[in-house]
């Protein structure tokens, strides 16, 4: 028994040992980790400081520059800046005359405004054209849906019901939805065709 005490002893030396060694080396790493913490912070004040500097340096240049330019080249450097801030401002212009002409047709046709950003085009003519074909493929889809739900049947999910499909719903298909109802069923591809 004498001996089997002794070779616990031991193991639990040994125990005891990896417990205080592993709460130094924990120590160690919260002192280790203070050191780099504090490290850390000074580079931050100096990459600041560096950051800051280059800054001045930046804006002293541009000062000299524009003390030292001649009066046409400062003119021709106010013309190229006042150009670029008009050819923004044109098509921003442009951007929202766009939207607030697409806006008004879908009030006009009666879709609703969460669906802004299905209709696309360049001019009046091709957002009022997009906006005319999504409203069909709407109504239609509307239509399909409440005559099921009279015949007491369940209205089909989004994309089940291709075979019953028009040209205008068909267009409106992503091309690569349409490149694979092309391979699938070329007999309604011809269909709508025809129409």
């Amino acid at each position: 028994m004498a001996e089997e005490e002794k070779t616990e002893d031991p193991g639990a030396n040994t125990e005891e040992e990896k417990s205080q060694s592993e709460e130094e080396d924990l120590s160690m790493s919260k002192e280790d980790f203070e050191k780099l913490e504090k490290k850390l912070a000074d580079l931050e004040k100096e990459r600041n400081s560096e950051r800051s500097r280059a800054d001045k340096l930046n804006a002293e240049i541009k000062k000299l520059r524009t003390e030292h330019e001649s009066e046409d080249e400062r003119r021709e450097r106010e013309r190229k800046e006042y150009e670029e801030e008009l050819a923004e401002r044109e098509k921003k212009l442009k951007e929202n005359e766009l939207r607030f002409i697409k806006i008004r047709v879908m009030q006009e046709m009666g879709i609703p405004a969460a669906h802004e950003n299905r209709i696309h085009g360049i001019d009046e003519a091709s957002i009022r054209e997009d906006a005319k074909l999504y409203k069909e493929s709407l109504d239609e889809t509307a239509s399909l849906m409440a005559n099921q739900k009279l015949a007491g049947g369940e209205p089909p999910k989004g994309g089940e019901s291709k075979k019953s499909m028009s040209y205008s719903q068909f267009k409106n298909l992503p091309l690569a939805e349409r490149a694979k109802l092309l391979e699938d069923d070329p007999d309604l591809i011809e269909k709508l065709l025809k129409e």
